[in-house]
């Protein structure tokens, strides 16, 4: 397991002012029969931009839990979620799902992430993901994945994601 992460592959994304943007289109297969993403779909373009924010700093997630032997697997689950949603996305929309690091503690990450459509607010959510080992348990985030999610934690007066932005 390594810092720098994995180099195969397409890397998705980029990050600005310690903000990690993944742009994303809505297909059919996101929406209900109205045309309007679904809402569990939400969680699942957060997933994939938490995914891709990790892999752009190099921290390599994946090998850290498939390549691990028993016993020494780790890897984030999702400890609490707090969703809102502000406005519908629907078919075929270009979103900029928006994700920035709150906090970082020893076996946590504070997450807020956003879906915009053209800079307006459609949906936030503030996420607590722990790290855990193979047996479920807490486990302590490597000091290099610590390191480098505290260099992304954005102080609260740069924090965007609030209520105000609902246009």
């Amino acid at each position: 397991m390594t810092a720098t992460g994995r180099t195969d592959g397409p890397q998705t994304g980029w990050i600005k002012d310690r903000r990690h943007h993944l742009p994303i289109r809505i297909y059919y297969e996101d929406t209900d029969a109205g045309g309007i993403v679904y809402h569990a779909n939400y969680l699942r373009f957060f997933e994939r931009a938490r995914g891709e924010m990790l892999r752009l700093v190099g921290i390599d997630h994946v090998t850290a839990w498939r390549d691990q032997p028993a016993g020494e697997r780790m890897g984030f689950a999702v400890r609490r979620v707090e969703l809102e949603y502000f406005r519908p996305a629907i078919l075929d929309d270009s979103l900029d799902i928006q994700s920035i690091v709150l906090a970082t503690a020893a076996a946590y990450v504070d997450v807020q992430q956003a879906v915009l459509r053209g800079g307006v607010l459609l949906a936030r959510a503030d996420l607590r993901v722990a790290l855990v080992n193979d047996n479920g348990r807490p486990c302590r985030l490597p000091l290099a994945w610590r390191t480098i999610l505290k260099a992304l934690e954005v102080p609260p007066e740069a924090r965007l994601f609030a209520r105000a932005n609902v246009e």
